[in-house]
């Protein structure tokens, strides 16, 4: 399971065990931690402040990451605070 705390990453056990770190402090604000399907993968949202969102996603395995302003996409909306999810490739 993992989840936020503190602009900080964890993860842990479902049992409760091996708790984690496994991020820096990437934003003031994140929510909304996700795994990929394969497991090597998280997609989460942060935030600067109100009006500057950014969905990361960082590599488990290697423990790089990238970041996207999704600002441009959102217009004045608020960032959606919905649960992400991953999409199979369309065609599959």
């Amino acid at each position: 399971m993992v989840f936020d705390y503190q602009s900080r990453l964890w993860e842990v056990g479902l049992d409760g065990s091996g708790l984690t770190e496994i991020g820096a402090n990437f934003a003031d604000d994140l929510s909304a931690p996700v795994y990929s399907p394969s497991g090597t993968q998280l997609l989460f949202l942060g935030q600067q402040s109100r009006w500057d969102p950014i969905l990361y996603l960082l590599d488990l395995q290697t423990g790089k990451w990238v970041s996207f302003d999704i600002r441009p996409n959102l217009g004045d909306n608020l960032v959606p605070r919905a649960p992400l999810s991953w999409l199979e490739p369309q065609g599959r």
